[in-house]
């Protein structure tokens, strides 16, 4: 089994039958030695999960999504309330709040759409895209129309933007370093790319799969996986380690 994102061969099952999100499934976890990820196999793949998440309104571990989207009205600085709500906001909001200038950006896995909304709110040309119908139509009825049901993959690629925004995104993937290409041919000149994920060295060395439930996510990545994936994006400029990556 090769390694999703080095493509190493060094990968070892750590566990078999691991209970999944949908009860009653369960999947083998694998670790990769060279670059420190663990991992699902990406033919289990199944983009209709995120359809079930976002129809549970009120019960789950993400029923506070739908908080979010009542209370981020009620606030003058919508995205300093959510970068007080959830840490994967903090990064956005520290990278934004004194900056003056009015960027075009997108939203990859917007779900319900509070955060593109409080981007718009501070003045940014904002839109959000999601592969969840029930989620992208849902934001609508929230937000209004800046938001697409479509994957990276098949967006349209004419466009260009200053900031792409991926909160706990890369987890959920099939081929994260597609993704990121896919993200920096997306980019304008000087853009920049916000990713936040998981960060599997903040849990015990011993943990098998302290993330959410698979197939919720397929990727566990620590700061070493970052650091391969800085490399493979970018071996000709040796842009890697901390050089180019910020860890929180």
């Amino acid at each position: 089994m090769n390694c999703p994102i080095c493509k190493s061969n060094k990968t070892t099952k750590i566990y078999s039958k691991f209970p999944g999100y949908v009860e009653g499934t369960h999947y083998d976890i694998f670790n990769c030695v060279t670059c420190d990820t663990q991992f699902i196999p990406a033919r289990h793949l199944n983009m209709k999960i995120y359809d079930l998440i976002y129809s549970q309104k009120n019960s789950g571990d993400y029923s506070r999504y739908f908080r979010y989207v009542q209370e981020v009205k009620n606030h003058k600085n919508p995205l300093k309330f959510l970068s007080q709500e959830e840490p994967t906001f903090y990064p956005i909001y520290q990278l934004l709040k004194k900056n003056k200038a009015k960027l075009k950006i997108l939203e990859v896995g917007c779900g319900c759409g509070y955060l593109t909304y409080a981007l718009n709110q501070m003045g940014h040309h904002t839109i959000g895209i999601d592969v969840s119908k029930t989620a992208i139509e849902y934001a609508k009825s929230q937000f209004g129309n800046n938001f697409y049901l479509t994957s990276l993959e098949k967006f349209n690629k004419s466009e260009k933007f200053d900031l792409i925004i991926a909160t706990e995104v890369i987890e959920h993937l099939d081929d994260s370093m597609e993704f990121i290409s896919l993200c920096i041919n997306l980019l304008n000149q000087g853009g920049k790319i916000v990713l936040t994920t998981p960060n599997k060295d903040y849990a015990p060395k011993k943990a098998i799969w302290h993330t959410a439930l698979p197939l919720v996510h397929t990727l566990w990545f620590s700061k070493n996986s970052f650091r391969f994936i800085a490399k493979l994006c970018y071996p000709e400029t040796g842009l890697h380690h901390e050089t180019s990556l910020h860890f929180k």
